[in-house]
């Protein structure tokens, strides 16, 4: 694929690396000296953005391409070893410097992870033709899986190295309120969100905190009362999953693998799980509450319905797995279904219900059209 204005460029410099030679940008983030080195590179013109520097290997498809780690640039280690496999089999080959980065154009300061995504998409768009083999290291791997969903068509096959992709979401979620940009809502924003607050129950979070205890039936720690304690202490899913599985006779539990993890995706994914489960169970889909729910702590008086609707339907299965007292949570109404024969239907045509009123006294005497009042002589 032809390339508009790309411009051969030989930048000069020492090969500088390691902590002593690390300094810091405004942004308190380490930027490398070894950024500095030196390389031959080409720039990729692009109207309204900056240039971006890169080393394209002619070979055959599928080509490979490296999308290196935050910081980092196209020299380093990993990826100049990648180069030469790809030479020695024959495969092209291309290395990049995002935005702000290496050798390519802008600053640090002003980028963010979308504009790095524009980088990732503009090399695949100008620089690569066919399928690709994206390669991505630490938070490359991110961009590397925004890349694949916006662009299937040019992806091959994806490889991850020590994939970052969850960091910024955890990151986000362990700041303070203030800096999270989570300040205070104002106006409807406001309004709505006290009702829902409003909505959550003290007294029910102690009920549920000792249901679920005695139904894992382990020793787990008894949280703080509070809404915030009690959403710290359900937000990884653990304790949920177990709770649907101790639902279970043994040996049919529908969450065959529970794992402990800090990563935010992985917490969320069992989240999903326990709310698939539930409702397999017989929780109904209006009673299921959304995974940010819980995991963002933005209704968790949806979450204790959820809850609630779980326990009802343990206690009316009476199946020997519920553990608890059985007053903690109502028992749905069981079906009451009556057989009438067919001349007992035949007899209920000719009878007018006393709930569709007399026709006694009726009459359509002097009703001229529609919209007239029936009289009643």
């Amino acid at each position: 694929m032809a390339v508009a204005g790309v411009t051969r460029v030989f930048s000069r410099g020492k090969q500088k690396w390691g902590s002593s030679l690390a300094h810091r940008t405004g942004l308190g983030f380490p930027q490398l000296l070894g950024c500095k080195q030196k390389s031959s590179h080409s720039l990729l013109n692009r109207s309204d953005q900056p240039k971006l520097a890169y080393n394209k290997l002619k070979g055959r498809n599928p080509g490979v391409v490296f999308l290196p780690g935050i910081f980092s640039n196209m020299n380093g280690v990993k990826v100049l070893a990648l180069e030469d496999f790809c030479k020695s089999v024959g495969h092209a080959f291309v290395r990049f410097d995002y935005r702000g980065c290496g050798s390519s154009e802008g600053s640090v300061k002003d980028c963010t992870l979308g504009k790095w995504r524009k980088d990732v998409l503009s090399v695949l768009d100008e620089l690569t033709e066919g399928p690709q083999i994206l390669v991505g290291s630490s938070l490359g791997g991110w961009l590397m899986l925004h890349a694949a969903i916006a662009r299937p068509e040019k992806i091959a096959a994806l490889v991850g190295i020590a994939v970052a992709a969850d960091h910024i979401v955890s990151t986000f979620q362990q700041l303070p309120v203030e800096m999270a940009n989570r300040g205070p809502s104002y106006g409807l924003s406001r309004e709505v969100q006290e009702k829902i607050e409003q909505k959550y129950d003290p007294e029910l979070e102690s009920r549920l905190v000792d249901w679920i205890i005695m139904q894992c039936g382990e020793n787990i720690e008894h949280p703080p009362p509070g809404k915030q304690h009690f959403q710290k202490w359900l937000m990884d899913g653990i304790l949920l999953c177990k709770l649907i599985n101790n639902l279970h006779p043994k040996g049919k539990e529908p969450i065959a693998r529970i794992t402990e993890s800090k990563m935010a995706f992985k917490q969320m994914e069992q989240i999903s799980q326990f709310l698939k489960a539930a409702e397999i169970y017989g929780v109904r889909t209006t009673d299921i509450f959304q995974t940010v729910d819980l995991w963002e702590g933005k209704d968790m008086a949806a979450v204790q319905r959820t809850l609630m609707a779980l326990g009802s339907e343990a206690v009316t299965r009476d199946d020997g797995c519920y553990k608890g007292d059985p007053s903690w949570f109502h028992r749905k109404a069981q079906k009451n279904q009556r057989g009438f024969s067919e001349e007992q239907l035949r007899q209920g045509q000719n009878v007018i219900g006393l709930q569709m009123g007399s026709n006694k006294g009726a009459s359509q005497s002097g009703m001229t059209g529609y919209g007239m009042p029936r009289q009643i002589i």
